[in-house]
């Protein structure tokens, strides 16, 4: 078994920051030589955030070797529930007022235990029609503001999840205020291969659907253990995507040391509601099954208790990236003082190691419910956390009732019978 020391190791950081530096190398230069350059830029999973706030990062550095970076860093912003993690040197925008290029959170999460709340269900079925729901809700944005405020998919996300249950109004309003996309780049990370080629074969759906190709993202990925988890089918789709030139670099890593660890190190939690997933089977829209992968993200800060432990862990770890983003740059690029920087970042990672081992950052524990602040109109039922440190929240039957009751409610939405006579 790993101990902290083995998993956060010091070649595991600087490949981890050469994977963050890549990225800020590429992704402008691809949109700087693009045709038609992606206006938004997608994070669908947890696991991409550090990736991303890295590459900002290493942007900084990068800003006065080319005009392209410089033009990059002007000209993009993001969502403002991300901006309380943008590295504070940062000079990107946080907010995507203005901006040319956008960063879109889209919680693609599907690390799911269905069983544990009904085990006559699936989390296979489930973890693909969560991630079909999530395509059909980034698809939304494609939309002008005025139409997809009446996109079924979007109203389900933002009228039910964020509005009704989560009380989150001020959050479901930035998603509607958000730019139109026109095209899309999406920053990714990858163990099996599973989420990436389900994730891109809902928008290959979508694409084929609109016979739009502007649904089929231009993709960054990030292979977890150097590519020794990549499963044989999923790596022969994702080969045929990167000949296609829709992925358009894939960073392999010896291990993504905050891959599946929660809000501590990915900086964003997961909350999904299988209640609500299961009775959404008796949906449907145009004649097929409307499933609503109900889920979201909060930054792990709406969290913390005390001294913001969430926020205080998070902070440590990505100043451990940092560190060794320095450190790669002094010694790949000559920007700095490579002894000072490896010294610097020695010092760093020994201390973090350290710290995530006293305060046992990555045990899981039982999800306290209470910080959520969710409506209390609807009554939660033995919520509980998977290894991914998901947290599940179902409700009661009489509250998944009603919340059922509210997206049959959009334009389009067709229950095939009343919810009160569903089986149980």
């Amino acid at each position: 078994m790993s101990t902290i020391d083995d998993i956060f190791s010091e070649e595991n950081m600087l490949k981890y920051a050469d994977a963050c530096i890549d990225l800020a190398v590429d992704v402008p230069q691809f949109r700087s030589n693009s045709q038609e350059p992606f206006d938004t830029l997608v994070i669908p999973s947890r696991g991409a955030v550090p990736f991303f706030l890295g590459m900002v990062y290493a942007l900084g550095q990068l800003r006065d070797i080319g005009p392209e970076y410089h033009d990059f860093i002007e000209n993009v912003g993001v969502q403002e529930m991300l901006a309380p993690l943008i590295p504070e040197s940062s000079p990107i925008s946080r907010t995507v007022d203005g901006k040319k290029v956008r960063v879109l959170l889209s919680p693609f999460t599907a690390d799911l235990n269905i069983e544990k709340y009904d085990k006559r269900e699936l989390s296979t079925e489930y973890t693909k029609k969560t991630r079909e729901y999530w395509a059909r809700v980034t698809a939304s944005f494609f939309k002008p503001l005025e139409e997809r405020t009446k996109d079924p998919y979007f109203r389900s996300f933002t009228e039910v999840i964020l509005k009704e249950i989560e009380r989150r109004g001020y959050v479901a309003e930035n998603y509607a205020r958000f730019p139109q996309i026109t095209n899309f780049a999406m920053i990714d990370t990858i163990i099996s291969g599973r989420a990436a080629t389900e994730i891109l074969q809902a928008f290959d759906a979508i694409a084929r659907e609109t016979e739009n190709d502007s649904f089929n993202p231009h993709s960054f990925l990030v292979i977890d253990e150097s590519g020794r988890k990549l499963r044989p089918e999923f790596s022969r789709y994702l080969n045929i995507k990167r000949a296609r030139g829709q992925i358009r670099e894939m960073y392999e890593v010896p291990r993504i040391v905050s891959e599946d660890e929660g809000a501590s190190l990915l900086g964003v939690s997961a909350v999904v509601y299988p209640s609500v997933m299961k009775e959404s089977k008796l949906l449907s829209i145009g004649g097929k099954e409307f499933f609503v992968g109900a889920g979201s993200w909060r930054l792990g800060s709406d969290l913390g208790e005390g001294e913001n432990m969430y926020k205080l862990n998070f902070d440590k770890f990505m100043g451990l990236v940092y560190a060794a983003i320095d450190t790669q740059f002094a010694s790949q690029y000559g920007l700095g003082e490579p002894k000072f920087n490896l010294d610097r970042f020695r010092h760093i990672r020994k201390e973090v190691a350290k710290y995530l081992a006293d305060k046992k950052v990555l045990t899981i524990n039982d999800p306290n419910t209470e910080v959520l602040n969710l409506n209390p109109r609807y009554t939660v039922v033995e919520p509980y956390e998977t290894g991914s440190h998901v947290v599940h929240i179902p409700f009661d039957a009489s509250s998944t009732e009603q919340l059922l009751s509210r997206i049959c409610s959009s334009p389009g939405v067709f229950c095939h019978r009343p919810l009160a006579e569903r089986k149980r």
